[in-house]
């Protein structure tokens, strides 16, 4: 679900009254909340779980709290797609539209495999860049698959709309 690009958030801490067993009101708790302004000025608060659950894929940057209705999109891989001749040593490096929330990628959400075995290594994230540097270097003839599903998000919550498979080969 969309929410309409008008809208402004803020991140709020909202005090919470509640009734105990024994009819008093004075426990309070403080939990965070989204106020939505809209461009005519009506203000219209939720618990921020609350938000981030009925609208997951909204947009809403949490740093920022901007809105943001660019979709996520894969734009290119060093090496290149079926490139041959590789080095052994080479690290992987994926360029997204949009910058990517570090939180979502790890080894099951971009899966690198060699000669059909999965790739060990560590994932570094920086703005719209993932980098994958494997622990050791591909072997020499290595057929390398690197599969990006769409469990990886950007700052904005947005997914990719469908999984993006890239290889290349590594030279013999």
């Amino acid at each position: 679900m969309s929410v309409d690009a008008t809208f402004t958030a803020e991140l709020v801490t909202v005090p919470t009254k509640f009734t105990s067993a024994y009819g008093s009101e004075s426990t309070r708790i403080h939990e965070p909340a989204v106020i939505l302004t809209s461009s005519d000025g009506q203000a219209h608060g939720m618990p921020r779980a609350t938000f981030d659950a009925l609208y997951p894929n909204a947009g809403l940057n949490p740093d920022t709290m901007e809105f943001d209705d660019t979709l996520l999109t894969f734009v290119s891989v060093v090496p290149a797609d079926e490139a041959v001749d590789q080095l052994a040593s080479v690290n992987i490096v994926l360029t997204f539209s949009n910058p990517i929330r570090p939180a979502t990628v790890d080894a099951t959400t971009i899966v690198v495999t060699a000669d059909a075995v999965a790739k060990e290594g560590a994932f570094t994230v920086e703005d719209e860049v993932v980098t994958f540097n494997p622990t050791d270097d591909f072997a020499a003839s290595d057929v390398v698959a690197v599969t990006v599903t769409t469990s990886v998000a950007d700052l904005f919550g947005h997914v990719l709309a469908e999984e993006v498979v890239v290889g290349f080969t590594v030279a013999a």
